[in-house]
């Protein structure tokens, strides 16, 4: 118990030594610099909409029904579309090729010794996509699924995480 006490008193003390400080009025004698601080540039809103005119298309949705991102668009350099569609407890269709026809992708897939065809139309950040070959009804009786734009930027499938 006395060991506990003078150790309280010791680390009372050593606190209180600590806090009283000398003061140095060497610093108030010197001057103050000044400092002018300019505003950031404004980021180019232009390039960001050049960019989407240009590649309207390009990114991530996500599922309206299910709020889970389920199409990927990326542009190819030759101009062409990758395309990733992912349909809630039907499939998923990767390595999907499309090209830009009358402000709409057609595109089309080989899926288990079938061809897969449709279009995506894009309205604002809602995209359409409609199967139109007569191969997809052996999957779905629903021809037309919507997705809405979460991202102008596709996710990168090769970005592995590192733990």
């Amino acid at each position: 118990m006395k060991r506990k006490l003078i150790l309280c008193i010791l680390c009372l003390s050593m606190c209180v030594s600590v806090s009283c400080g000398t003061k140095n009025n060497a610093v108030a004698d010197n001057p103050v610099a000044s400092v002018t601080i300019e505003p950031l540039p404004e980021p180019s809103v232009s390039d960001n909409m050049d960019n989407e005119k240009q590649a309207p298309y390009v990114g991530e949705y996500n599922d309206f029904d299910f709020d889970e991102p389920n199409l990927e668009i990326e542009k190819n350099e030759d101009g062409s579309y990758e395309i990733e569609i992912g349909i809630y407890r039907i499939t998923t269709f990767q390595n999907c090729k499309g090209i830009l026809v009358d402000d709409k992708i057609e595109f089309s897939t080989e899926f288990s010794d079938r061809k897969i065809e449709g279009t995506i139309e894009l309205n604002g950040d809602i995209a359409t996509v409609t199967f139109t070959s007569k191969d997809w009804a052996e999957y779905s009786n629903i021809d037309t699924y919507l997705y809405k734009k979460s991202s102008d930027k596709p996710f990168d499938k090769h970005e592995k995480f590192v733990f």
